[in-house]
């Protein structure tokens, strides 16, 4: 007979999507300042820490909060925010405090693909655009891993081009006044930035970074450019530091590729927010500069 018998299938992934859907854009749920520290304000408990889910990414742009990015966190929510909260920082258009954040712990998670759905609801907006500065920052390159040595030749991202790194921002306390080394100030400030400064392995004992640099009580407050030049006054002429617009890399004895720009005047290079020009030339820091 087959009556008493029917298939029901529910949607529940687009259930759940348009629930997640009305949360996030309800006018009543606030966007936060992303920072390490409204992070950790926002998600205080540590079970709360451990959840999968779901947030939105916002840029304040003439007093408004312009959605720009949505992702899915198949692992805990929490730390993927403190990684964007620390990507943003120190980058070249964004000025402090200009990205907010929204998130949603989702209990029930597994397996359910979410991400592209809600990309698909919030439509192009969402979407890199290179010709479009307005755009948003899904498949943009937002948050990219640090592609490790051996691969810093490699195209960036389109974030990282839109927004690189600005190494001109002065970090109080940054210098320690006296005698030290060339090592033992790297040491001192490469985890003071919000991007990777690397020194390669193979470098980090090179007799080279035993040389005495002395540093004045007026250079407390510093920059990555300044100490920069202070590190390439004092190391021989081999030395370079190379700078691409996600990351800061020391070289030995490296050639200086076609079509580099040597110590630029100008932060960021205008070439690299143009995206007109397809390659995204390094900048190389070399100790004969003029101004060094």
């Amino acid at each position: 007979m087959g009556l008493s018998y029917q298939e029901f299938v529910f949607p529940m992934r687009d259930a759940l999507i348009e629930r997640i859907v009305s949360h996030l854009d309800d006018d009543r749920f606030p966007w936060t300042s992303l920072t390490p520290q409204n992070v950790d304000a926002a998600i205080p408990k540590v079970e709360d820490r451990q959840l999968k889910g779901v947030y939105l990414l916002g840029l304040s742009v003439g007093g408004a909060i312009a959605r720009k990015y949505v992702g899915q966190s198949n692992q805990a929510v929490y730390k993927r925010l403190r990684r964007h909260a620390y990507f943003v920082q120190d980058r070249c258009g964004l000025p402090s405090g200009s990205v907010f954040f929204k998130s949603l712990g989702v209990l029930i998670f597994d397996s359910v693909a979410l991400e592209t759905g809600l990309i698909k609801h919030y439509g192009q907006q969402m979407f890199w655009r290179k010709t479009n500065p307005l755009c948003g920052w899904n498949k943009g390159g937002l948050g990219s891993n640090d592609t490790g040595a051996g691969r810093d030749d490699q195209k960036p991202s389109g974030f990282d081009r839109r927004y690189p790194i600005d190494i001109t921002i002065p970090k109080p306390r940054l210098l320690n006044p006296g005698r030290t080394t060339a090592k033992l100030l790297l040491e001192q400030v490469r985890g003071r930035f919000p991007y990777t400064v690397r020194l390669p392995d193979d470098l980090s004992n090179h007799p080279d970074l035993d040389t005495t640099i002395n540093i004045g009580q007026n250079m407390q407050e510093t920059n990555l450019r300044e100490i920069i030049q202070i590190l390439l006054s004092a190391l021989p002429a081999s030395w370079t530091i190379w700078v691409y617009p996600g990351r800061v890399v020391f070289a030995y004895e490296k050639p200086t590729p076609e079509g580099a720009l040597v110590n630029v005047a100008e932060w960021p290079p205008l070439i690299w927010q143009d995206f007109s020009h397809k390659k995204c030339p390094v900048v190389v820091f070399r100790s004969q500069a003029a101004y060094l």
